[in-house]
């Protein structure tokens, strides 16, 4: 018997990015997702950082979904996701989270590299950034960007056209 467990976890792929604009001292936002190819969810944590004035440290535990942008020439992956802070105050006794990401970013087909927008809020105003340079980051891990590319292409050619 097929332990379903074991199934589920086929469908599972960890990738790690950073967005950023590459300057000296810039912010960057790294994400570390896992994304869920049978669902089209994806969750995961993220940290906005920037070292110099002013400093940034923000912490973000992200959840929201991917989908597909198809033009006749290009596909791109459209990953839109909320981050809340890693703390929720209690209100009489009941955890309330707090928004402090917003994230929209469009990857190449091949989940490697794009661009994205995203908003952080900093002293209770909403900071807007973008268009901003979205990077793979290789990690060493048994199931590669290369393997989801090829799982979900494999996926949806079995899938009928639509007319």
């Amino acid at each position: 018997m097929e332990n379903k467990q074991d199934n589920e976890i086929h469908y599972l792929y960890q990738n790690n990015y950073r967005i950023s604009n590459n300057l000296m001292g810039g912010v960057s936002f790294n994400l570390s997702l896992i994304i869920n190819r049978k669902t089209n969810r994806v969750v995961g944590t993220g940290n906005i950082f920037q070292a110099t004035n002013p400093r940034l440290n923000i912490e973000t535990n992200l959840v929201g979904d991917y989908s597909y942008m198809a033009t006749m020439k290009s596909c791109n992956i459209l990953v839109v996701a909320d981050g809340y802070a890693p703390f929720a105050p209690l209100v009489m006794g009941a955890p309330q989270p707090i928004k402090n990401v917003t994230l929209r970013m469009s990857l190449e087909e091949d989940w490697k590299s794009g661009i994205a927008f995203y908003s952080y809020l900093i002293n209770g105003q909403w900071v807007n950034v973008g268009p901003q340079k979205v990077e793979f980051i290789e990690t060493p891990v048994e199931q590669t960007v290369e393997n989801l590319a090829a799982a979900v292409k494999e996926e949806h050619a079995e899938l009928p056209a639509h007319a």
